[in-house]
């Protein structure tokens, strides 16, 4: 168990990098597409719902949405350091874009009534007060589905390939090369 913590750990930088990528690539790419943006739209309906002053929908749906971006980076993250997950870098890089694809396509077969149980919480009302939205809605091939998809691939690859390399240069640099321990053995067969 310790091991995955120090894994996990060791991925910490790239959790927080895909944070800011991914929370503010996402949203970014909403307003481009002209889809509206998904934290102004949590603010709104949180504030809505709960009776708060209109100038908390920003910093709520903002930080609302920045958690979620954090915490779906840091599960990426957790995942990759399972001890099942493939260390050989080609089958890493399949595994993680596998992934990407697969909780890409269940976060946005969920997003809808994830997003009114979220508001809901944050109004400190019961998770299911408000209609549920279907599920599914997003998963036609769209801005939504496209956003999932890029973001959870970029987050598996993020947190477990570069996290690895980076990781392999300081583990070789700690580690005896080939050269320093064979050398030893050709420098005491010249001395004879």
């Amino acid at each position: 168990m310790r091991e995955i913590f120090n894994e996990i750990q060791k991925r910490l930088p790239w959790v927080l990098l895909m944070t800011l990528i991914g929370g503010l690539g996402f949203t970014w790419v909403q307003a481009l597409s002209g889809t509206g943006n998904i934290a102004e739209f949590v603010g709104k309906r949180t504030v809505e719902i709960g009776g708060y002053p209109d100038n908390f929908a920003g910093p709520i749906g903002w930080s609302t949405h920045m958690y979620i971006a954090f915490a779906y980076s840091m599960a990426a993250a957790t995942i990759v350091s399972l001890p099942f997950f493939p260390n050989q870098t080609p089958k890493k890089i399949v595994f993680c874009v596998v992934l990407g694809v697969v909780v890409g396509w269940i976060t946005t077969l969920i997003a809808n009534p994830a997003i009114v149980v979220t508001c809901n919480l944050l109004a400190l009302k019961s998770p299911f007060a408000s209609d549920i939205f279907e599920l599914g809605v997003y998963t036609k091939f769209g801005v939504p589905l496209w956003n999932h998809l890029w973001f959870f691939t970029a987050a598996f690859l993020l947190t477990g390939v570069a996290a690895d390399r980076r990781g392999d240069s300081h583990e070789k640099a700690a580690s005896p090369s080939l050269t320093s321990e064979v050398m030893p053995v050709k420098l005491e067969t010249a001395k004879l």
